[in-house]
C-alpha cells in the first residue's frame, strides 16, 4: 500500500470494562415452555447471534415431532420460534432426520446432514445390506423458498456412494462445502471402497468439487486427512492428516495441523514446535481447528509441550495460532498467568480473533478457584477470564462442552449435560447462551502510520517545530533578564 497509510495498527482503548457474562439463558426450551427433554447438542450461531442451530432427539421442540430421532432445527433468538430444518422440499413432517448444522448470517439458510433421503438424487438404503451402512448426506435448506438441496455431490452430479458424505464445514460467503468420503470422488466412476478417508470441497453454485488433501502433482494423497476447516473468504483450509506426500516433511508420520492455500496451489505444516526441528512426542489435536473473521488466527486444542517457550502441561490446552508470525499463544491459562492445572476443550475464536471460548476442568483459571469444570470465555486483549456456566453449577461427570461464539463476539452458545442427580432437569442434555459485555466488542478504529515520504515531510515539520520552540524559549529568557514582572 502506498501513500500516508502503509501500515495500519489497532490500539486498543485506554480504559476498558472487565469481561463480564450474562446468567446462562437455556435455548432448548418445549413448545409448551418448559425445558426441553433432549438430549441436544452441536450448538452453531450466526454471525450476530441472532439465530442458533443445533441438532436434537427431542420430541417437545416444535408440535408433531417423533420420538427417537434426531433432527437440526434453526431458533430465532430474537424471537423464540424453533423451525425444523431437517425436512424434504415437500416439507413432509415423516421425512425429517439431521444432526450437525451450520446457519448463513442472516439466518435463512442452514448446512446439514442427514442419514435420511431428504432429495430425489439419494440413492435408498439397499434392503438387507449390511447392517453397518447408514450412509449420510449434506444438504441446504432454505426457508424462505422451502427447498431442501443436495449440496455434496461428486464431479458429474450424484450423490457419493455407499457411505455418503460427512459434513464437516461451510463457508457461507463463498458457497462452499467441506466433507469427507471414504471414496475416491474425482475417480470415474467413484471408487466405493477407496482409502484412505478423502477431504473436499465444494462450490455449491458452479458445482466444482476439489480434493482438499492433494499432492503436489495432483494427485490423491496415500494417507488419511481429517477435521477441515475454511476460512471465511475460502482461500485457506486447515486440517489434519499423518501424510508425507503432500509437500511438507513429516518424517515421525503423526498427525500434523496443515494448511492448504487454494490460491497458491500449497500445502504448508502448522504444527511445529517452537524451538524447530520435530516433535519429542507426537502432537495431537483435539476436533478441527477454528478461524478468525480475516482468516489469520486458528483457535485449537492441542496436547504438546512444545508449541510455546517454557512448556505447556501434559494434557490438552486452548490454543490460538497467529498464521502471520507462525507463533501458538497459550489460552487456557490461569488469571495471573500460571499454567492450568487440567485439561482444555473445544476452543472457538471470534471474528475479530479476540475472544477465544473453551470448556475446562482447571480450576485456577480464575483469580478465585473454581469447584466445578466450566466453560470459560476469554479476552486476549485485556487477559480477563470468564466462567459463563458457573450458575449452572457442576455438569454431568463425562460431559464436555460443544460451544459456538458468535463472529462479533457478542454471545457464547454452548452444550450442558446436567448431573444425573440434578432435581427437575438430571441427566438432560440441553443448550444455554450468554451475552459477553464489558469489554468493546467491535475491534478498535485503525490509527495510520505514515508511509516513507510522508514520515519524511513529517519529519522535517518536528525538526523546524522544534527550532521555533528553542528560540522562543531564548527570546523569552532575554525578556525576562530585562524585565523580570513582565512575565
Amino acid at each position: 500500500m502506498r501513500g500516508t497509510c502503509a501500515v495500519l495498527l489497532c490500539l486498543g482503548s485506554t480504559a476498558v470494562a472487565a469481561l463480564q457474562a450474562t446468567v446462562p439463558q437455556r435455548e432448548t426450551v418445549s413448545y409448551l415452555g418448559g425445558p426441553s427433554e433432549g438430549p441436544c447438542g452441536l450448538p452453531q450461531l450466526s454471525a450476530t447471534a441472532r439465530y442458533l442451530v443445533f441438532t436434537c432427539i427431542a420430541r417437545d421442540l416444535v408440535p408433531g415431532q417423533f420420538a427417537g430421532t434426531y433432527n437440526t432445527y434453526r431458533r430465532d433468538r430474537s424471537t423464540g420460534i424453533v423451525t425444523r430444518v431437517s425436512i424434504d422440499s415437500q416439507n413432509r413432517p415423516e421425512s425429517g432426520g439431521g444432526d450437525r448444522g451450520f446457519v448463513s448470517a442472516d439466518g435463512n439458510q442452514v448446512v446439514f446432514s442427514s442419514s435420511t433421503r431428504l432429495h430425489p438424487d439419494v440413492p435408498p438404503r439397499p434392503i438387507g445390506g449390511p447392517a453397518d451402512v447408514f450412509p449420510s448426506h449434506v444438504f441446504l435448506r432454505d426457508l424462505a423458498a422451502s427447498t431442501t438441496q443436495l449440496i455434496a455431490r461428486d464431479p458429474r452430479g450424484a450423490a457419493p456412494p455407499r457411505y455418503g458424505a460427512r459434513l464437516l464445514d461451510v463457508a457461507f460467503a463463498r458457497s462452499l462445502v467441506a466433507f469427507d468420503a471414504s471414496t475416491d470422488l474425482m475417480a470415474d466412476p467413484p471408487l466405493p471402497f477407496s482409502q484412505p478417508n478423502q477431504l473436499y470441497l465444494r462450490n455449491w453454485q458452479s458445482g466444482s468439487l476439489e480434493r482438499i488433501n492433494v499432492r503436489p502433482d495432483g494427485g490423491a494423497s496415500a494417507f488419511d486427512a481429517y477435521a477441515p476447516s475454511i476460512s471465511p473468504d475460502g482461500r485457506y483450509i486447515a486440517f489434519l492428516s499423518g501424510a508425507s506426500d503432500l509437500g511438507p516433511a513429516n518424517p515421525t508420520g503423526d498427525s500434523q495441523l496443515l494448511l492448504r492455500d487454494r490460491q497458491n496451489q500449497t500445502t504448508q505444516r502448522i504444527s511445529v514446535p517452537y524451538h524447530g526441528g520435530e516433535f519429542a512426542r507426537a502432537y495431537y489435536q483435539w476436533g478441527s481447528a477454528q478461524f478468525s473473521g480475516d482468516g489469520r488466527y486458528l483457535a485449537i486444542t492441542a496436547d504438546s509441550e512444545e508449541l510455546v517457550p517454557g512448556g505447556a502441561p501434559d494434557f490438552l490446552d486452548a490454543y490460538v495460532v497467529d498464521l502471520a508470525t507462525r507463533r501458538f499463544e497459550l489460552i487456557s491459562t490461569g488469571h495471573a498467568g500460571q499454567a492450568p492445572d487440567n485439561a482444555s476443550f473445544n476452543s472457538v475464536v471470534s471474528g475479530n480473533g479476540r475472544y477465544v471460548a473453551f470448556y475446562s476442568r482447571a480450576r485456577n483459571l480464575t483469580a478465585t478457584p473454581q469447584p466445578y469444570p466450566a466453560v470459560y470465555v476469554k479476552d486476549r486483549a485485556t487477559g480477563d477470564i470468564v466462567n459463563v456456566s458457573a450458575a449452572l453449577g457442576e455438569p454431568h461427570q463425562y460431559h464436555v462442552s460443544d460451544i459456538s461464539l458468535s463472529e462479533d463476539g457478542s454471545a457464547v452458545a454452548f452444550s450442558w449435560r446436567h448431573r444425573a442427580d440434578e432435581p427437575l432437569l438430571g441427566g438432560r442434555w440441553l443448550i444455554y447462551s450468554a451475552r459477553l459485555s464489558g469489554a468493546p466488542l467491535a475491534p478498535p478504529m485503525p490509527v495510520p502510520v505514515l508511509g516513507p515520504r510522508a514520515a519524511g515531510m513529517l519529519g522535517i515539520g518536528i525538526v523546524m517545530l522544534g527550532l521555533y520552540a528553542l528560540r522562543r524559549r531564548a527570546t523569552r529568557r532575554r525578556v525576562a533578564s530585562r524585565y523580570p514582572r513582565a512575565l
